[in-house]
């Protein structure tokens, strides 16, 4: 996906396993995703995802809340950590889902996010400075961003 003046940083596919379902107060909804493994792309950046990360979401009335944790390692052996946290608002079709199954497993549940990125790679510190922000589409068994650095002022 293109976006105006921003330049592209990574495409990330990020795989999961099933969510961990937890009941919190308020019927509050919590899932735990476990992040299994994927790979990031990118002309400065590529590599791939650690399994060492983790997406957790909570869930009440038509809001979810996501808070994602993800190491990323290049191809050279960098760490680079990712993390991000979102609100988004349940259209009908996936509330009724969930009020029947319990999951928020939507195909094509589309969200944007502001990660932040954090190395102390000496090679990579120039990431520490990026402004970015992804596009993101939820699948079954995963999500695929598309990341991209904004302009100077933080606009698209």
């Amino acid at each position: 996906m293109a976006v105006n003046n921003a330049r592209p940083v990574m495409q990330i596919r990020i795989e999961m396993g099933p969510a961990q379902q937890l009941t919190g107060a308020n019927s509050e909804i919590r899932l735990i995703y476990h992040i299994s493994s994927g790979r990031f792309e990118g002309e400065r950046l590529s590599g791939i995802v650690q399994p060492v990360a983790g997406d957790w979401v909570s869930v009440k009335g038509a809001q979810m809340k996501i808070d994602v944790r993800v190491t990323l390692e290049t191809d050279d052996g960098a760490e680079i950590t990712m993390s991000y946290e979102n609100i988004s608002a349940l259209d009908p079709a996936t509330m009724a889902i969930h009020s029947r199954t319990g999951k928020i497993e939507r195909n094509g549940h589309f969200f944007r996010i502001d990660p932040i990125l954090e190395t102390k790679a000496e090679k990579y510190l120039w990431v520490n400075d990026l402004k970015v922000f992804g596009i993101g589409t939820r699948y079954e068994d995963r999500i695929d961003y598309d990341v991209y650095e904004a302009d100077q002022d933080g606009q698209a």
